[in-house]
């Protein structure tokens, strides 16, 4: 089975984890806006991934715009934020805000936890996570808000891959 892998992220954290899947897994990495319904004629699954930035996903209106081209694919998504993976009701408004319905009935969602070094930011993007980090009450977010965090590491992708795997194994028995 051959898979692609689309991703569009802002500061780097994304990017990397679609080129590890796509090493591992052997398949086209691929920059979300080069996308042509031509291309995804030529993969039997997809890989998406996506940044997420103030809770909304940077791939958010591509996905929307682009949904249809979807609909009869099986489709892995993975989600890159600082948001904790013990944060269950953050990440379920983060799907239903930014995830079309139709997309949602076919996909396998997966939050993979990011980077966010603040030397690496832009001028307002610094100025609105000071600002946000100086109101938050929750003092793990206020920590990773003021001083930064980085937890992108390979061995993240690992239930992404299995899950992967084992769909393209089963179809293949199909």
């Amino acid at each position: 089975m051959k898979g692609l892998v689309l991703y569009k992220g802002k500061y780097g954290a994304t990017k990397q984890y679609a080129n590890w899947v796509g090493e591992k897994l052997d398949a086209t990495v691929v920059e979300a806006a080069a996308l042509s319904s031509l291309l995804l004629q030529n993969y039997d699954y997809l890989v998406i991934g996506s940044s997420v930035y103030m809770e909304k996903l940077v791939l958010a209106d591509w996905l929307k715009k682009n949904g249809d081209l979807f609909k009869n694919r099986k489709l892995f998504l993975f989600v890159v934020c600082a948001t904790p993976s013990t944060d269950k009701v953050t990440q379920d408004r983060i799907i239903s805000k930014n995830i079309p319905e139709a997309i949602l009935a076919n996909c396998s969602i997966f939050f993979l936890p990011g980077r966010l070094d603040l030397k690496a930011l832009n001028w307002l993007d610094w100025l609105l996570v000071k600002f946000a980090g100086r109101f938050e009450k929750d003092p793990m977010k206020r920590k990773v808000l003021l001083n930064g965090i980085n937890e992108v590491k390979k061995e993240n992708i690992t239930t992404l891959i299995k899950e992967i795997e084992a769909f393209a194994l089963t179809d293949k028995l199909l």
